[in-house]
C-alpha cells in the first residue's frame, strides 16, 4: 500500500512585524517601570525630614537633613514628578523626574531648577537625593518588567 499523503512545510519571516511587536512589549515595559518608578520616587519625597525645625507664617516645617530625600512642606515637588517613553527608532527611553512646569511660579518653590539643587546639592545646601535612591530601589521591579517583556 503506498501513502498519498505528503507533508508540505513552510516558513515565512516577516522581520517589520516581528520588530514593531517586539517594539510595543519593550514600549510597555518601559512605560510600567517608570510608571512604578514615579511611584516610588513619589513616596521618597513625601516624608518628614529630621532636620531644622522653623515656622514660616502659621505653618511649622521639618526639613530634611543632609543627605536625606527632602521632607514634604507643600507637596510641590512630589505632586510635579512625572514620566515620559519617548522611542527614537530602535532606542527605547524612559525618563522620571520633576516636570519644570509644574513647579514654576509655585511658592516656595517658584525656580524650575529647585528640584535638581534638591538632588545633586549647591554651593549653600547639601545634597537631599530622591531619584537615584528611588531608581536603586525600583531596580530589581524593573528587571521582572523587562524579563516579563522579553
Amino acid at each position: 500500500m503506498q501513502s498519498t499523503y505528503t507533508n508540505n512545510y513552510s516558513l515565512e519571516w516577516d522581520g517589520q512585524k516581528f520588530f514593531m511587536l517586539a517594539t510595543k512589549k519593550i514600549v510597555t515595559a518601559m512605560k510600567k517601570s517608570a510608571i512604578y518608578v514615579q511611584k516610588i520616587t513619589k513616596e521618597t519625597v513625601g516624608g518628614t525630614g529630621s532636620g531644622r525645625t522653623y515656622k514660616r507664617g502659621s505653618k511649622v516645617h521639618t526639613a530634611s537633613a543632609e543627605g536625606e530625600p527632602p521632607a514634604r512642606d507643600y507637596g510641590t515637588l512630589a505632586s510635579s514628578i512625572s514620566y515620559e517613553v519617548k522611542v527614537k527608532g530602535v532606542v527605547v527611553e524612559a525618563f522620571v523626574g520633576a516636570d519644570d512646569d509644574k513647579i514654576q511660579g509655585k511658592k516656595p518653590m517658584t525656580d524650575p531648577e529647585y528640584a535638581l539643587f534638591l538632588e545633586l546639592g549647591t554651593s549653600k545646601m547639601s545634597p537631599r537625593p530622591y531619584l537615584v535612591p528611588s531608581l536603586k530601589k525600583a531596580t530589581p521591579k524593573i528587571v521582572s518588567i523587562l524579563r516579563k517583556a522579553l
